[in-house]
């Protein structure tokens, strides 16, 4: 078997990237779905209800796990990169044991203040018993999060994504059917309660040879100094990403939240790719670090940043063309208001998507203080500019908050990272991936001009596919060494068409 940190590494990234990615469109394809027929038979109240819950939930399953996944992420694969089976085994049973306690604090924390999490997240404390049963629901995912977290830390992507994937399915799909039957919130809940005690099961059982062996207890203090101001920067992180959606939910109504949540979620189809590339990246930097020190970091950073510009900023771009067409398909037309505020979000989401790998490179190094620092700055964006953005500009106002986040939290990083050694800019890949999806973008938006109406969405991706191809036929960003590499790196199913576009895109001239 090839060494995972040798000749194989871009290869298992791509394909580890491919399933992430590939569950994440599954995930969106169903969350489309859902949230497709909620609009069209409920309120935008009650959107903004689900939306809410939402909220509840992303906070105890991202602040209230600790970050002892993320920990566990950079630790076990250092000791695996080592070849210290017993060490990764003992972070594993550290990782499973803290995730029964603080399950079991949380489930407790927000079954007996039902009251005033309903008064705020809901706007009705008679609504408590809602919150009591999703309690039970926040309990089975939260756990499920740090057995999950033990199947990235050992970089078993395949069986994550497909198990992932699967659960997607059945939390959209259960909560589709409530809803088909009748059944309101409460039933929504339910069918979530259900679906991610299943989906515990699961993820604990495809985890459970990780804890099997003996262990050998290592030093926990170097493991707090780094999981600390990394835990300090998730909360920051958080706060810094959803920080626009408190502030409509606390400065507006549960239906405007309802509009704004449909927008930024359709943004997640497409950012989710870098997601998927910055989940893979993180343990995989980590064992390189661990196997060859820190010079070996820079090249993946290189890659990285080269291959995710020329890929997402055309996506990012495209999308935001789309917007408003995509988003007049929710509801009775009232969800089109959002297609400005998407716009926004993809376009900096593009600027900006260096950002996430120099993190994971820092990470890698153990610089989780100026992972904190940086998302302090992030943090601080966001609440200014939407406390004072919201109520003169709405939704936009909500957004412009959010971007300008990703705008702090990536220039503090670019600096930090140059100061350690992992910066890359390619000049070449930026302006010529900007240039042609702008051009891309301008032809679509002709495009809808003269051909109005969503029905025409599949004509306005033709268009922006071909024009988007002719462009890099022209400008030829990629080389035929970059085409070489693509090919080595790529799944076999897809090699064959992808093989065909390199060839367009490669041979002009």
């Amino acid at each position: 078997m090839s060494d995972l940190y040798e000749s194989s590494a871009a290869r298992h990234v791509a394909h580890s990237s491919a399933y992430m990615y590939a569950q994440s469109l599954i995930m969106s394809f169903f969350g489309f779905i859902f949230w497709f027929y909620a609009t069209k038979v409920a309120s935008t109240t009650f959107v903004g209800e689900i939306s809410a819950l939402y909220l509840l939930s992303s906070f105890a399953t991202t602040l209230l796990t600790f970050s002892i996944p993320s920990v566990a992420q950079r630790y076990i694969p250092i000791y695996e990169a080592r070849g210290d089976k017993k060490a990764s085994i003992f972070v594993a049973r550290l990782l499973v044991g803290a995730g029964f306690i603080i399950s079991a604090s949380v489930w407790a924390f927000i079954f007996f203040l039902a009251a005033p999490f309903s008064s705020f997240f809901l706007k009705n404390a008679g609504l408590s018993y809602l919150i009591r049963e999703f309690s039970f629901a926040v309990f089975f995912g939260l756990l499920s999060a740090f057995f999950s977290g033990l199947l990235v830390a050992h970089q078993k992507f395949k069986v994550y994504a497909l198990i992932n994937a699967a659960y997607y399915a059945g939390f959209y799909f259960g909560a589709l059917i409530a809803l088909n039957r009748g059944l309101g919130l409460s039933g929504v809940i339910e069918a979530w309660t259900i679906v991610n005690f299943i989906f515990l099961v699961l993820f604990a059982a495809a985890s459970s040879k990780s804890l099997h062996g003996k262990s050998e207890k290592v030093p926990i203090l170097g493991m707090l100094k780094y999981g600390l101001p990394l835990y300090a920067s998730s909360l920051v992180s958080y706060g810094s990403s959803l920080v626009d959606r408190y502030a409509v939910l606390f400065l507006s109504t549960l239906g405007v939240l309802g509009v704004y949540n449909i927008a930024i979620s359709s943004s997640g189809v497409i950012t989710a790719f870098l997601g998927a590339a910055m989940s893979v990246t993180y343990p995989f930097l980590s064992g390189m670090f661990g196997k060859k020190g820190a010079d070996s970091l820079k090249n993946v950073v290189r890659l990285s940043v080269r291959y995710l510009t020329l890929a997402f900023v055309p996506l990012a771009l495209g999308a935001s063309a789309i917007s408003a067409p995509m988003l007049s398909l929710f509801g009775s037309g009232q969800y089109q208001t959002g297609a400005l505020p998407l716009s926004t979000v993809l376009i900096f989401s593009a600027l900006t998507l260096s950002g996430g790998i120099y993190a994971n490179a820092l990470l890698a190094k153990g610089k989780s203080h100026m992972i904190l620092l940086a998302s302090l700055a992030s943090l601080a964006a966001n609440v200014t500019l939407s406390v004072l953005l919201i109520k003169p500009f709405g939704m936009e106002g909500a957004a412009i908050g959010l971007s300008s986040s990703s705008i702090a939290y990536f220039v503090a990083l670019s600096y930090y990272a140059e100061r350690e050694g992992v910066f890359v800019f390619d000049v070449k890949a930026t302006w010529k991936a900007w240039l042609s999806s702008a051009a891309m973008s301008v032809l679509v938006l002709l495009a809808e001009l003269l051909l109005k109406g969503a029905i025409y969405i599949p004509v306005y991706i033709i268009i922006g596919a071909a024009s988007w191809i002719l462009l890099m036929r022209i400008l030829k960003p990629l080389n035929s060494e970059d085409a070489s590499i693509i090919e080595q790196i790529i799944p076999n199913r897809v090699k064959n068409p992808a093989r065909i576009m390199l060839k367009i895109i490669v041979s002009a001239g």
